[in-house]
């Protein structure tokens, strides 16, 4: 896998939008489109493609306000929502050594009110009560701020936005506050093996480089942060020169030009000096550096870093890009090929990108077998070796052609994308690249540079090296102090280290060769879907793009299974057979994936699901050769045993290190839904499961079932039909009546009745998870669903978190299960705090209690703007041809071919009441009539009170005197 991190955001994307044009003009510009295109497959890339994809309207406007505000926006009126984001050039790297943490904090603090709109709510109550959200993050070298919203309050949006950095309060009472939630997000990283992983590394880095820090912070490290050192961080960084902002909207640009002048003038315009960071946070070495830590989960992982020049300034050449490129190949010859072949690894994934302007790192990661822990020193010199054969075999022009040739058809095609995502990728790339450019970054490859490529590769060596391994059951002798990771720190110069140095050459790694996935052609065509086929063991429903204009097609198969595999020990087989079938696809389905392929493979209760999404030409053909592979059972024992320790048994012990949100979410399911395979249970039958025990279940899977289908984009009728009956003819089953077919079915909940479950968890978070029932999936319900989401998910924020600081991960709001429709609390505590899920009941409690007085005294404007936010979130638009396909699959076989569910419930929510509304959610939460059904996970240092138990001793006993439908 390669995970590139460029401009984020950026490379998936699209907008969606409606077609009105005549037949003729729409095939004239087909035909047009189709020949350029051609044109380029039959020059190997080199003559040009269309600038701009033929229904892109989409304009850019840029500029530089006096006080030094970097502006770009997007105008394009097929956005579903208007998105604003602004980047500072300051992060974590500028914490003073006593205040580590600052620039989070200051992050945190921005959000609780400034001197125009004093409240913590006016900013985010007003965003989700008009359908949006907001949020930021803390980088090394910058601070990123961003919010989207419904078009027709963008106004007011900006107004608020601008305010974090003119006039933000920092009172007192909110500064010692929110330690509290910075400490709370800290509690919530603790048992996270990632972030214990980078934190015990910046241990190594240079200790005279910034890198070498704490930079969530925590009570601790905060303890003596007052208002003045935030008014002092601001005063330092917070200046106009240091910010990028981008606003993506449907909105005119200079209707945005003019909101910007009015309300971003006033941003603090002293000159700021560009911070200068050291470029030598890793120092080399003669010797080769391991740390080895303890992981919370178990998990056996390695990671190689390397120190590098700056990445971000070689935007036309991309030698990074080029070289992760070819260390994560997974395909044929490649090194992660070779490591699965000698049975030391299952998956690998290169990450490049630059924590700062003055240098940029590298990181492989692998996944290791347990043969792999024990020679991972082996694993690191075969790394070598394939850098070693890239330096000998030298640049690959080739290579660098079919990334252009790719990159051109994702600006012309790819989904582009929408909201917060979108306008922070832009205001990234506003603060590191020419502003006349910036969206056109991650598509340039103009300039081919094998000399600024060898310079990168050079860089690629032992002595310029930090590794990292994580593993259960290794000796540590430390401790690091934020986090409580064990770990050892090794040197080790001598024979092993030159044999790094010279490492040995491996004939059977190769690098890339040409990829044939890569189009050579497209065509376009057309509209809505239609049953193409409704016979005895399948069904499919087809419909054309009209659109995107796109040369693309998404295909989505679901093999339903019979009631005969409705048990444990099939369910557990079909996760052993998708495991299999993935990795034996792996060395196909990756190049696959880089010539603009997406393909998914998985296995739930009732069915297994593929999909395959991408240019229509190469869709088909991969669709056709995954249908012929999925019976077929070539795998040695070696791999097998690996696949069942890393990617079945692994996962399902570390289920009970999983964040406690999580494990109460499933404990929840686990009484709603009639039959459904705890974790434990699953790991008792997976750990007898043999290679033979899945090749005889290939044959009960496809014996009798049925296909659901849908193909949606840009290919005939007759090749939809075609690509279906490969699909029928590969796995030749017998048909199977509906009535025989796996249905998930959910607890009739329909009395009044309070359902308790009670347990204790080995994390040191706790768990508060309440629902209550709402009525069944008709079109009045689900009006009135949203209505409360939108309603109840400020509130609720605001309450538990904001003013009472009950934990991190504060959510409320409304969803659905099957058929019926909930509303849900859910509050995940740290136990380092007295807030036990028990305390947080009460909390919760008198707040949703509030509710219904709160909703009847809404002011008739308020409601109203309730309305329309529920209005524009059922009719905004899929930003892709594969987003479509879903939603549409999901309608023709969840939701019986019902196309028009969305239409009902805007029809629904334009004649509702206020009363009606306040009625459902007091009949829904009032104790007189809930349907009310908790969970309350009790993490380590959390005790649960000795006369609290749930409502059942035995849950299987339980759940088969209830009735599920």
């Amino acid at each position: 896998m390669i995970i590139i991190r460029k401009v984020r955001g950026l490379i998936k994307v699209d907008s969606e939008w409606v077609l009105r044009v005549s037949l003729f003009i729409f095939f004239s510009i087909l035909f047009v489109n189709a020949i350029s295109l051609k044109a380029v497959a039959h020059s190997n890339g080199q003559a040009s493609l269309p600038d701009k994809h033929p229904l892109d309207t989409s304009k850019y406007h840029r500029f530089v306000l006096d006080n030094g505000l970097k502006v770009i926006l997007l105008s394009d009126s097929k956005l579903n929502k208007s998105s604003a984001s602004i980047c500072v050039n300051v992060g974590s790297l500028m914490d003073p050594p006593e205040h580590q943490g600052l620039a989070h904090f200051y992050e945190h603090m921005s959000f609780l009110g400034t001197k125009k709109y004093p409240e913590a709510k006016d900013y985010q109550g007003f965003l989700k009560t008009h359908g949006g959200y907001s949020n930021a993050y803390t980088a090394p070298d910058h601070t990123n701020y961003y919010f989207e919203v419904y078009h027709d309050v963008l106004d007011g949006a900006l107004d608020r936005f601008s305010q974090f950095f003119i006039s933000p309060l920092f009172t007192e009472n909110y500064t010692e506050r929110e330690k509290n939630a910075v400490h709370s997000e800290h509690q919530k990283n603790i048992e996270s093996d990632s972030w214990r992983m980078r934190q015990v590394k910046t241990n190594f880095y240079n200790p005279n480089h910034p890198a070498n820090h704490f930079s969530t912070g925590n009570l601790t490290t905060l303890a003596n942060v007052s208002r003045n050192d935030l008014l002092g961080f601001m005063e330092k960084y917070y200046t106009a020169s240091q910010m990028s902002l981008s606003i993506a909207s449907n909105h005119h640009p200079e209707m945005m030009e003019q909101w910007v002048r009015k309300y971003f003038s006033e941003i603090d315009g002293r000159k700021s000096e560009p911070i200068v960071y050291p470029s030598d946070y890793l120092l080399p070495k003669q010797a080769f550096r391991i740390a080895v830590v303890e992981p919370v989960k178990d998990v056996r992982r390695i990671q190689l870093e390397f120190s590098l020049p700056s990445i971000d300034q070689h935007y036309k050449s991309k030698p990074v890009d080029l070289i992760s490129f070819q260390i994560g190949d997974e395909g044929a010859g490649s090194l992660l090929s070779y490591l699965k072949s000698k049975g030391l690894a299952t998956g690998l994934s290169v990450a490049a990108y630059d924590p700062s302007p003055a240098y940029g790192s590298l990181l492989i990661d692998i996944s290791l077998t347990e043969k792999g822990l024990e020679l991972h020193r082996e694993v690191v010199r075969h790394v070598f070796s394939y850098i070693q054969n890239m330096r000998e075999e030298g640049y690959k022009m080739h290579l660098f052609k079919e990334r252009r040739m790719m990159a051109r058809l994702e600006k012309l095609y790819s989904d582009k994308g929408e909201g917060s995502d979108r306008a922070v990728s832009l205001a990234n790339a506003l603060r590191k690249y020419p502003i006349e450019v910036v969206e056109e970054v991650p598509y340039m490859f103009t300039e081919e540079n094998p000399l600024i490529y060898e310079d990168m590769l050079s860089h690629l060596r032992p002595d310029n090296m930090l590794c990292i391994l994580t593993a259960k059951g290794i000796n540590t002798d430390k401790v690091e102090p934020h986090y409580g990771s064990k770990y050892i720190y090794f040197e080790e110069e001598g024979e092993y280290f030159e044999s790094l140095v010279n490492a040995p050459k491996i004939e059977a790694l190769r690098l890339p060769e040409s990829n044939r996935f890569i189009p050579k052609k497209v065509h376009q065509l057309a509209h809505r879907p239609v049953r193409l086929i409704d016979e005895s063991g399948m069904t499919l429903y087809y419909s054309q793009d009209v659109q995107f204009m796109r040369p693309k097609v998404a295909l989505f198969f679901r093999i339903r299974q019979t009631t005969a595999l409705a048990n444990l020990e099939s369910y557990v087989l079909k996760q052993f057979y998708a495991e299999c079938v993935k990795e034996a696809l792996n060395e196909v389905s990756y190049p696959a994936l880089v010539a603009g392929l997406n393909f998914s493979f998985s296995a739930s209760e009732d069915a297994l699901d593929i999909t395959v999404n991408g240019f229509s030409e190469s869709a088909v053909s991969l669709l056709s050769y995954i249908a012929n592979s999925m019976k077929k059972f070539d795998m040695t024992d070696e791999k097998f045993a690996d696949i069942k320790k890393n990617l079945i048994i692994m996962p399902l012990q570390n289920f009970t290190k999983e964040a406690a949100w999580k494990q109460a979410k499933f404990y929840k399911n686990e009484m709603l839904e009639k039959e459904i395979y705890s974790p434990s249970e699953q790991l008792v039958f997976a750990k007898t499961v043999s290679k033979e025990d899945v090749r005889k279940f290939i044959v009960k899977l496809f014996w009798k079932g049925h296909i659901e289908a849908l193909i949606h984009g840009n290919l005939t009728a007759k090749k939809s039909k075609d690509a279906a009956n490969v699909v029928r003819a590969a796995l030749a089953m017998r048909a199977t009546p509906q009535s025989q077919l796996i249905k998930k079915e959910v607890l009739s909940h329909d009395a009044k009745e309070s359902i308790l479950r009670v347990d204790n968890i080995d994390v040191k978070n706790s768990c508060f998870w309440r629902e209550y029932y709402l009525g069944e999936d008709t079109p009045k319900n689900r009006a009135v669903s949203m209505m409360i989401n939108n309603f109840v998910k400020p509130i609720f924020f605001e309450e538990m978190r904001t003013q009472r600081q009950l934990g991190y991960i504060v959510w409320g709001g409304s969803s659905q299960k099957e058929h019926t429709r909930f509303c849900y609390f859910i509050v995940q505590s740290s136990c380092d705090k007295p807030h036990t899920p028990d305390r947080i009941s009460v909390y919760a409690d008198e707040v949703i209690n509030s509710l219904p007085k709160r909703f009847r005294d809404l002011k008739e404007e308020d409601f109203n703007a309730l309305k329309e936010s529920a209005k524009e979130k059922l009719m905004e638009k899929a930003t892709s041809i594969s987003g479509k396909a879903a939603i549409l699959f999901e309608k023709a076989y969840r939701y019986h071919a019902d196309f028009e569910r969305n239409d009902q419930t805007v029809s629904a929510i334009e004649s509702l009441d206020k009363g009606t509304v306040m009625n459902v959610l007091l009949k829904a939460t009032q104790p007189h009539s809930a349907r009310m059904r908790s969970v309350f996970l009790y993490g380590n240092g959390h005790e649960m009170p000795k006369d609290l138990k749930s409502t059942f001793e035995d849950l299987r006993k339980w759940k088969k005197q209830r009735t599920y439908k």
